[in-house]
């Protein structure tokens, strides 16, 4: 299983920390240094940390040292080619989310973000709320934060990860050199937040890559323990000997663009077929094929539900029908690239999600 090696890159004590020495240059210099040395290593993904502010405050960090840390890593960025991730010490997830959406970063660190844990600053609990209350009162930026998760190169790599992609390929009774995949993407659904829960429905009517449903597959893969509470996937085996089934009345469109379409199979069909709730744990991983009847959980926990998807496809299959995966450009970002005096003339307004094969027309319910 090929393995992913982060190397941590702790910048020297930032403004506003006891131990800030009055020099920017001298916590970028040695910020320099260091990656340097990681990149010549061979690494190519460093995990940013103020850790030299020791001692830490548990939450929240100082204003003045987000605008610095969000300096040096800007500085950073533009400066050289590597996958970076955000964690601010001790545990402030929002203030990491914050700097990783402004500066590029593909990922963030969090020590706690559910639960608690003893530490030198004595208990360090969770503190997913702040992220939650970003997507319900910041709709626009909490989508930004997500759309670049969905395109981080980390989350491509879980889902296209050795042992993940073998397990398809054997799964689906070809090998790895056949295999196409569409919209990895990483998910994060927030409790009671219901606008992204899909109804009972085949993979196949949102993922029509092969005519045969057999001849693709869903991998979902929990960053996190996922229980009932939670939104766990739930199932029903068996019912993909139905087939591909025709599409029912009017499919139910987006009223925004942060909910989801639902292109859903008839409740006569799904109450043949037992349901079957996928309680599963961090580093499991769940195969289905495209045409087996599912439907997301809905979380009433307490905690952020994180969870890895990707669809494989035989590409050589005779049924395959080849594709280009559509690019959505953020619009909320586009606007702030703009306000920066970027051009952007050449990035397209368009739909984050095209429905274009998804007609609304009356069919039968098999």
């Amino acid at each position: 299983m090929n393995k992913i090696i982060i190397g941590m890159l702790h910048l020297l004590p930032l403004p506003g920390s006891p131990n800030y020495s009055g020099s920017m240059d001298d916590v970028l210099n040695r910020a320099k240094s260091d990656l340097e040395n990681l990149l010549e290593g061979g690494l190519t993904k460093v995990n940013i940390e103020n850790y030299g502010d020791i001692p830490f405050p548990k939450i929240p960090s100082s204003p003045i040292t987000i605008s610095s840390f969000t300096k040096i890593v800007t500085k950073l960025e533009q400066e050289y080619d590597f996958d970076f991730g955000i964690q601010v010490m001790r545990n402030d997830a929002l203030s990491g989310m914050s700097i990783a959406h402004v500066t590029g970063a593909s990922f963030i660190r969090v020590n706690v973000l559910t639960g608690a844990m003893i530490a030198e600053e004595g208990i360090v609990e969770g503190d997913a709320r702040p992220l939650i209350e970003l997507r319900k009162n910041d709709r626009d930026l909490f989508g930004a934060i997500y759309d670049s998760l969905k395109t981080s190169m980390s989350v491509a790599h879980l889902v296209t990860e050795g042992k993940v992609i073998q397990y398809a390929a054997e799964f689906l009774k070809t090998s790895v050199s056949d295999l196409a995949i569409s919209e990895p993407m990483c998910r994060l659904d927030v409790p009671n937040d219901k606008r992204n829960n899909l109804g009972w429905h085949q993979e196949q009517s949102y993922f029509p890559q092969n005519r045969n449903g057999l001849n693709g597959l869903v991998c979902w893969i929990p960053l996190i323990d996922v229980t009932k509470e939670m939104g766990a996937i739930h199932i029903s085996p068996k019912s993909f000997l139905e087939g591909t089934v025709k599409l029912y009345g009017d499919i139910d469109t987006k009223n925004d663009d942060l909910q989801s379409i639902q292109i859903n199979v008839s409740e006569k069909l799904v109450e043949k077929y037992d349901d079957v709730v996928a309680q599963v744990n961090e580093g499991d991983a769940v195969f289905f094929n495209m045409l087996m009847f599912h439907r997301s959980g809905i979380n009433t926990s307490s905690k952020i539900r994180f969870a890895i998807q990707g669809r494989i496809h035989i590409a050589t299959a005779d049924d395959f029908c080849p594709f280009e995966l559509i690019n959505y450009y953020n619009p909320f970002v586009k606007q702030k690239l703009i306000e920066k005096n970027y051009d952007c003339s050449d990035i397209p307004d368009n739909k984050r999600q095209p429905v274009s094969h998804m007609s609304k027309s009356k069919t039968n319910t098999n």
